[in-house]
């Protein structure tokens, strides 16, 4: 009998150390995530066939000063984007498919519109391949797909319409008040010019919010950058140089791994010098407003 009771009184006192040391262990585990007194581990993940779907509604207006006269171009865009998760490559990068539900585009200038047919594009599928940070690593169109803007905008391929769909994670933890910067470079053809847009993005994270219910990381961005380019247009040789100038707050939910909210001003400063039977230089000033937003 007295040795039953210390069987019992033995084996209680296991099940409380075992229940202890179960209880050291989940207080000590660490969310995928990370915290904040030890920094936020950020990374997109795109579970194997999850469809996000994000609005995007932008507003730009270029102005032009030519020979002591002012014109003023027009643009809205609106379309809705989806992105399908297919998994992980080798080399662990996010697979996925990118491509419009939606994609209309409007431009107003001289008592005109133009809408370019983008229903060429519309509902077909791209593979597009992301490091977990975001950084588009390759993109693949099959069809080689362009749409035509008409005789002066030329002809824009698939990828232009995909160029940094996602906001840059930082490689590392990040604490409130910490910055990573993003730079980038990129290279398109474009109305017969050749340009390149180089930028400068610092990415400071400010707090914690809470977005449509979601509790996400709250981002500020400071853009900067340049253009240049060059071409010939009917018979002219352009030369385009600029500044760029921007900002943007972004919402990540990093629980989950998903881009939930961005909001971005830009401003473009630049002048278009041409040559040929009329020698000239154009100031010009572009800005635009773009909101992007998941709604499902």
């Amino acid at each position: 009998m007295k040795s039953s009771k210390t069987m019992r009184t033995i084996f209680g006192v296991l099940l409380m150390l075992l229940l202890f040391s179960i209880m050291l262990a989940c207080a000590g585990k660490k969310p995928a995530w990370g915290d904040e007194k030890s920094g936020y581990i950020l990374t997109y993940r795109f579970q194997p066939d999850q469809v996000l779907r994000y609005e995007t509604d932008q507003k730009q207006t270029m102005t032009q000063e030519m020979m002591g006269h002012s014109s003023e171009v027009n643009t809205q865009t609106y379309n809705v984007f989806f992105l399908k998760g297919n998994g992980f490559n080798d080399q662990k990068n996010l697979v996925t498919k990118i491509g419009f539900d939606t994609l209309y585009i409007a431009t107003k200038v001289r008592g005109q519109e133009i809408k370019p047919d983008a229903s060429i594009i519309v509902g077909k599928e791209f593979e597009m391949i992301f490091s977990p940070q975001g950084k588009k690593i390759a993109f693949n169109d099959p069809e080689s797909i362009k749409v035509d803007f008409g005789p002066m905008a030329g002809k824009r391929g698939a990828e232009d319409f995909f160029r940094n769909p996602l906001p840059t994670l930082p490689s590392q933890p990040v604490k409130f008040g910490d910055s990573w910067t993003d730079e980038d470079s990129t290279q398109m053809e474009q109305s017969g010019m050749d340009i390149t847009v180089k930028t400068k993005t610092v990415n400071t994270l400010e707090k914690v919010e809470v977005v449509n219910g979601i509790e996400c990381l709250k981002v500020n961005a400071k853009v900067t950058g340049s253009l240049d380019g060059s071409g010939n247009q009917m018979g002219a040789d352009i030369y385009f140089e600029g500044d760029l100038d921007g900002s943007s707050v972004w919402y990540f939910d990093f629980k989950n791994g998903k881009l939930i909210q961005v909001e971005n001003k830009m401003l473009m400063e630049g002048t278009v010098a041409v040559s040929g039977a009329q020698n000239m230089t154009i100031p010009m000033t572009q800005e635009s407003t773009t909101k992007v937003r998941l709604i499902k």
